[in-house]
């Protein structure tokens, strides 16, 4: 599903995506209204699942990737044609974009990725079962994002993160020493949280 060159409210919701072999489950770009990506249901795809270029204000959220017919983390309806060929979640060049709530799995790069893209929300997002050498959440050129609530569970691979802050200033991830209901939790990876380059970034 490619979208372009939208210059009105651009809202994709409850959309069923399947077997998209050659290119992204859902694509906006050159897009600058603020596109709402919700409630899609998107499997088998051989690039992104959803990928968002350019504009900002992008809302993707509650969205099921990977995750076979019925939306569970390796229920029934999941198998070998859930895989996603790239990223669950691509957002670039689109600030003040946000991924929440999100459930994805079964990806052959990472959970979700941003770059670059300031005054990011990653929130409450599940990520499960990502690329051996890739990351669960992936921030590039971030400053001034937020990686909060968030649920990465990897492969027991020795070269994936769970989560990865790259060049990035004044970053939260999760709540630092006060813990609380928005820290991260990360299992089976073999860096828990990485933070390369960028300056004042909250662990």
């Amino acid at each position: 599903m490619y979208l372009g060159a939208i210059t009105g409210d651009l809202v994709v919701t409850n959309n069923t995506v399947k077997g998209v072999t050659q290119s992204d489950g859902i694509y906006v770009t050159d897009n600058s209204a603020s596109p709402v990506v919700t409630g899609n249901t998107v499997d088998a795809i051989g690039r992104d699942g959803i990928s968002i270029n350019g504009g900002s204000n992008a809302q993707v959220n509650g969205n099921w990737i990977g995750l076979g017919a019925d939306h569970a983390l390796g229920g029934a309806g999941l198998n070998a044609d859930s895989t996603i060929g790239r990223d669950g979640i691509r957002i670039v060049n689109a600030a003040y974009s946000e991924a929440n709530s999100n459930k994805i799995a079964h990806t052959s790069g990472n959970g979700i990725f941003v770059d670059p893209s300031p005054f990011s929300h990653i929130n409450f997002n599940t990520v499960k079962d990502f690329g051996v050498n890739s990351s669960g959440i992936l921030l590039e050129e971030g400053d001034d994002s937020e990686i909060l609530g968030n649920s990465v569970t990897g492969n027991d691979g020795a070269a994936q993160s769970g989560i990865k802050v790259t060049d990035s200033d004044r970053v939260q991830v999760g709540e630092g020493a006060g813990g609380g209901v928005n820290r991260n939790t990360i299992n089976k990876v073999g860096t828990g949280i990485a933070v390369v380059g960028g300056s004042a970034v909250t662990v």
